[in-house]
């Protein structure tokens, strides 16, 4: 059983890392995190049953660490445009959003970074790292109705950001 998680942990160090660089800004500290989440995940896996949800327990455990980290050194917010670079093109990016061209994919990234740290990171959960809404759940520690209604306003804010930017630069426009 513990064989059959500890390779689910070692497949997961992926996608952790590329959540934590999307997190944190920074890929040096997003390795850190990435440790320290498997390091604490190695520790208590005995807590865990061959029926639980490993990728959605690491991710919990991540973004727990990340918060602990960012209330203690008040980490500025994330620039997710200057993480871009560092972020591989492997994203879990549906058909859709696979047509977006670089212009539209930096115009996206910057309304992202000025959404509040919630709503991004729900979107991210959910349309860059492939979440179900129960697993969001589970990550967020929030119920199933919240995260369908976070997720809503997240979106709306999104594409209220997301115009506004788009409307300022006429010009730049694919």
């Amino acid at each position: 059983m513990s064989e059959k998680i500890k390779k689910e942990i070692i497949n997961a160090i992926d996608l952790l890392l590329r959540y934590a660089i999307i997190m944190t800004g920074n890929e040096e500290d997003a390795k850190d995190l990435t440790q320290e989440t498997c390091y604490r995940a190695l520790k208590n896996i005995h807590l865990l049953d061959e029926n639980s949800n490993v990728k959605a327990w690491l991710f919990t455990i991540m973004r727990n660490i990340w918060i602990n980290q960012k209330k203690r050194s008040q980490i500025s917010p994330v620039q997710l445009e200057e993480t871009l670079e560092n972020v591989s093109d492997e994203w879990n990016i549906n058909a859709e959003e696979l047509l977006i061209n670089n212009e539209m994919r930096r115009t996206l990234m910057t309304a992202l970074n000025k959404l509040p740290d919630v709503y991004r990171e729900i979107l991210i959960l959910r349309y860059f790292e492939d979440f179900s809404y129960s697993e969001i759940s589970k990550i967020l520690g929030c119920p199933l109705g919240t995260v369908m209604s976070r997720l809503n306003r997240a979106k709306e804010k999104l594409k209220e950001i997301f115009t506004k930017i788009y409307e300022k630069n006429p010009d730049d426009r694919p």
